[in-house]
């Protein structure tokens, strides 16, 4: 079964506010680009810590596209095949900000994603496979402020991450035991990610959850190049079951029991000061049982 629903995206968006520590999962409006289509939205945006909020204009027909974009941010998506870019420039929003490049590890920085809860959780110990599919490129990435570029605070990085839990139900960022199975997929400082497990502390809206990513060298056939496109097909399950057990050794899942698979978020995250944009053909999860 494919986890990943409305595709196409014809059922709108869950917008939420640009601070994900005001709330848990505050929704500050509901978009509806196609009235005609009454069902509630599958997919969610977050925009953390922006200051041109999405909340402030519409998205609207380009050619064959809807295109959702403000003076940092820009979502476009092709309603009859589901292909769509995400391009985020973090340097207006710290200059805006900050007036500077970000100083500091415990600066909040720019995300902008696609967020969705499965509405089929597949437990994980019940699945054959769990299949991870994308077809990607980066289009663009600009480094700005490169005078006080530090690789240990600067980068943008194309994230994709699901969450564990013991519990079928929706993700909540406070409620919930849960850990975070990362699939990186573009890292500006590096040619590949390297496997790494760590909790998710330090800032405002941080989870304190663990974050287990994976090596991309297991699923990317080469280091990513700019207006290069890849495809990326392979089972998430033998990593998803050794995050697992990286977890219950360290006490920090249930040490038996069920586990689930609900929510998946997608996009872009730019603690350093880029331009930067991403263009995807497909992507999916294909659970088999």
């Amino acid at each position: 079964m494919e986890l990943i629903g409305d595709r196409n995206f014809l059922r709108g968006f869950y917008l939420q506010g640009p601070d994900p520590s005001a709330h848990d999962r505050w929704v500050e409006k509901i978009v509806s680009p196609f009235p005609q289509n009454r069902q509630k939205p599958l997919w969610w945006v977050a925009q953390w810590w922006t200051p041109f909020p999405f909340s402030q204009v519409a998205p609207h027909r380009k050619g064959e596209e809807m295109v959702w974009e403000n003076e940092s941010r820009r979502f476009a998506w092709n309603p009859q095949n589901g292909h769509f870019s995400m391009s985020l420039d973090s340097h207006k929003e710290y200059q805006a900000l900050y007036h500077a490049p970000r100083a500091s590890s415990k600066t909040p920085w720019s995300h902008f994603l696609l967020e969705q809860d499965f509405e089929a959780s597949p437990n994980i110990e019940e699945l054959s496979s769990l299949r991870a599919k994308i077809r990607f490129s980066i289009e663009k990435c600009v480094l700005f402020d490169r005078e006080s570029f530090d690789p240990s605070l600067h980068a943008a990085q194309l994230l994709w991450y699901l969450t564990i839990q013991p519990q079928k139900g929706p993700y909540s960022p406070a409620g919930k035991n849960f850990i975070w199975l990362g699939i990186p997929l573009f890292d500006s400082r590096t040619p590949y990610e390297e496997k790494a497990a760590f909790l998710d502390v330090g800032n405002p809206g941080s989870t304190n959850r663990l974050i287990y990513n994976l090596d991309s060298r297991d699923y990317l056939p080469s280091p990513v190049e700019i207006g290069k496109e890849y495809s990326v097909d392979f089972d998430l399950l033998p990593k998803a079951k050794e995050a697992i057990a990286y977890a219950r050794e360290n006490k920090i899942l249930p040490p038996d029991g069920p586990l689930y698979a609900n929510y998946m978020n997608f996009g872009w995250e730019l603690p350093g000061s880029y331009e930067a944009s991403a263009s995807i053909q497909t992507i999916s999860l294909e659970a088999e049982l």
